[in-house]
């Protein structure tokens, strides 16, 4: 058994090293270049979500999450970061950061929804159902998108992550 392992390491090996040659004259770094990234969105989701929890770690008030040093990194991400925040609006982690508009601690989930908010203001109405005449939203607080967190939780995060994700879509054409 011991010996089949070793053929079979060294096989993966000599495997490993021929796919870093190259005839063309090409050093090898040039040839990775055109190796697609098969975990692209594992890697950006990781990432994210490093990110999601620095903000946590140090931001205790949803008001100051655009203000936090992380945060304006997600933000200045652009719309880059919106598809990777989407994969995070069902997280119902719940978060050691309070939402004095909801009037309790807020999840992951609605944390990567403020932030795709605050990168593209989003059509609260036609996302949530819920027309604000008087636009009424939190007080001292910039995070529109929070005041509407109940109406979200209501009708199912899944029902509104699909609104969000047909609305992004046609807003790009």
């Amino acid at each position: 058994m011991k010996y089949i392992t070793t053929i079979i390491c060294f096989s993966v090996l000599a495997l490993f090293m021929s796919c870093g040659n190259s005839t063309s004259g090409s050093s090898s770094d040039d040839s990775r270049e055109l190796i697609p990234e098969p975990d692209k969105d594992l890697r950006l989701k990781a990432e994210m979500n490093v990110r999601l929890n620095e903000i946590e770690k140090y931001v205790m008030d949803t008001k100051n999450i655009a203000s936090s040093s992380m945060g304006m990194e997600v933000i200045d991400m652009g719309e880059d970061a919106l598809w990777t925040l989407i994969d995070f609006f069902n997280d119902t982690t719940e978060l050691k950061m309070y939402s004095s508009c909801q009037r309790r601690m807020i999840t992951k989930g609605e944390l990567a929804i403020i932030l795709a908010d605050r990168i593209k203001g989003m059509p609260y109405a036609l996302l949530t159902n819920i027309q604000n005449c008087t636009m009424e939203l939190c007080d001292n607080n910039d995070n529109g998108i929070e005041y509407y967190l109940w109406a979200i939780k209501e009708m199912e995060v899944g029902e509104f992550r699909k609104r969000y994700i047909e609305w992004l879509v046609d807003s790009k054409s």
